[in-house]
């Protein structure tokens, strides 16, 4: 008796792992997993392109070397959430906002928009996607 139980509990065991080998043929029509993006500067960014836009004046400059640090320490200590908008009404679509444009050059990234719409009111616009910073604060960078 103790040996029928035995095989029969081998058996199902076996059948229960057959169940969690994983597949690898996928369908077509699958939906890749959600990708993850975030703002970074990584340490490979050699420099960045800064624009600056407010009450329709743009300013252009770019930092490099040692001067890209506290923007890098600004951008690593920013907390936010994915938001979505209607269309037309983005954050970026509205008037009176700050914007800056970081453009990076040596990294994987291409860069993000910083977006400020009142002092606790920012968002970042990364590839595409908007998120609302919950702990803003002005980006580390000044003008020539």
């Amino acid at each position: 008796m103790k040996r029928l139980v035995a095989c029969i509990l081998f058996i199902i065991c076996i059948f229960s792992l057959v169940g969690c080998t994983e597949k690898t043929d996928t369908p077509s029509d699958s939906v890749e997993p959600e990708k993850i993006i975030a703002v970074y500067i990584g340490d490979d960014v050699t420099e960045v392109k800064i624009t600056h836009a407010l009450l329709g004046q743009l300013t252009e400059w770019s930092i490099g070397g040692d001067n890209i640090a506290p923007l890098r320490t600004w951008v690593n200590g920013l907390k936010y959430e994915s938001v979505t908008f209607e269309e037309g009404q983005t954050p970026g679509d509205g008037e009176g906002q700050e914007t800056y444009w970081f453009e990076l050059a040596g990294g994987d990234y291409p860069g993000f928009d910083y977006i400020i719409c009142g002092p606790a009111n920012c968002y970042l616009l990364i590839e595409g996607n908007w998120y609302a910073v919950t702990n803003p604060s002005d980006p580390p960078v000044e003008a020539p």
